[in-house]
């Protein structure tokens, strides 16, 4: 296919004369003339024989051997030779596309969302994208437009925009007012940035601890934001990070109930109790706790220690062996040489009976 004008030319097998093709001829001046012979003013033939009107637009041939077609149609030469002859031959053209291709969009979505959003051409003809890097896809991550650009197998080309503006990722935000009551702080979640719904709760909270607090809510889409409540001020000393959402909190999860305060070591008495998430100062009492004194018997000044037993000591007072350690000496070396009289008996009967034996078994061999 082609969007250009297609040329028909008629190639007879003999020298003929075109009776049906000759709208335009030359005169010996080179002078542009009609079927009737009359001059047309400020007309021109290009080096291709084609003749143009005054506002350079072709409006023909000189050559009434070629046909051009400017759309897609049909022609049929008529002619005659020398001897008077005639024949006819028909061009017929249905290649030429002057029409523009044209897309429609389809989005992954096209309604309100908090997604990406993804574009797809459709043609109702072969085409090539010339931009985009040639694909008919294209992922909006934010807001905005893109053109794409195509042509067809003919050369004709077209462009569509696709625009998205439903895409919402903006997280939302309000702000928070504070009011004191009853040893407790009331918060108020206000001027939301755009229609919320909150995780937990209705948007108003009540806290009797000190601490940071996070309030966690969604846009219609799904985008969630979060808020911090500071609170302080309350006459307890219990200050925590909790989250009132009860998915959990920077420091403890929830409201984990009650919560028992360590004493400082050395503290005595109570050093305050916390009920029901309350924390209470309590009573400190005015007596120490009682403790039996432990009693220690001293010595009589006058009483006379006890005379060490001579024989149990090891030694007495000048560091002389005692009489026991002295016979328990003279026992043991006794034991001693008993023991090896009995040792050196034994080994001697060991002896002779060695003797003895290598005796009677010589006498035995001689026998033999």
């Amino acid at each position: 296919p082609t969007n250009k004008s297609v040329i028909a030319t008629l190639k007879p097998s003999e020298e003929i004369t075109v009776t049906n093709n000759g709208t335009f001829k030359l005169d010996e001046q080179d002078r542009v003339l009609d079927a009737q012979g009359n001059i047309l003013e400020n007309y021109t033939v290009d080096d291709d024989g084609y003749v143009k009107n005054p506002e350079g637009i072709k409006v023909g041939n000189i050559n009434n051997l070629i046909r051009e077609f400017i759309d897609n149609g049909e022609f049929t030469f008529e002619f005659e030779d020398k001897a008077g002859n005639k024949g006819t031959a028909t061009a017929k053209v249905t290649w030429i596309d002057h029409e523009a291709p044209e897309a429609t969009l389809s989005y992954s979505k096209d309604t309100l969302t908090n997604q990406d959003v993804t574009v797809t051409l459709k043609f109702n003809e072969e085409v090539k994208v010339t931009n985009n890097d040639g694909k008919h896809t294209y992922t909006f991550t934010e807001n905005g437009e893109l053109t794409f650009e195509f042509m067809d197998l003919a050369g004709n080309t077209n462009k569509v925009t696709a625009k998205v503006d439903w895409i919402d990722k903006v997280v939302p935000t309000a702000n928070l007012k504070y009011e004191m009551a009853d040893n407790k702080v009331i918060v108020h979640v206000i001027n939301p940035s755009k229609e919320i719904t909150f995780k937990n709760g209705n948007g108003t909270y009540e806290f009797t601890k000190n601490g940071n607090y996070e309030i966690v809510f969604y846009d219609k889409l799904g985008n969630f934001g979060k808020v911090i409540a500071v609170v302080t001020g309350l006459s307890n000393n219990n200050n925590e990070t909790n989250n009132p959402n009860g998915s959990g909190n920077t420091g403890n999860t929830g409201n984990s109930g009650s919560t028992t305060k360590p004493s400082k070591p050395g503290n005595s008495g109570n050093s305050g109790n916390i009920n029901n998430g309350n924390y209470n100062t309590g009573n400190k009492p005015t007596d120490k706790p009682s403790v039996d004194n432990p009693t220690i018997d001293k010595p009589d000044d006058n009483q006379k220690e006890p005379a060490p037993d001579k024989k149990d000591p090891i030694k007495d007072n000048e560091g002389n062996k005692t009489e026991h350690d002295k016979n328990g000496t003279s026992d043991n070396k006794e034991s001693n040489k008993k023991s090896k009289f009995i040792y050196i008996i034994l080994i001697a009967v060991c002896i002779v009976l060695g003797i003895s034996i290598g005796i009677i078994a010589t006498r035995k061999s001689k026998q033999l």
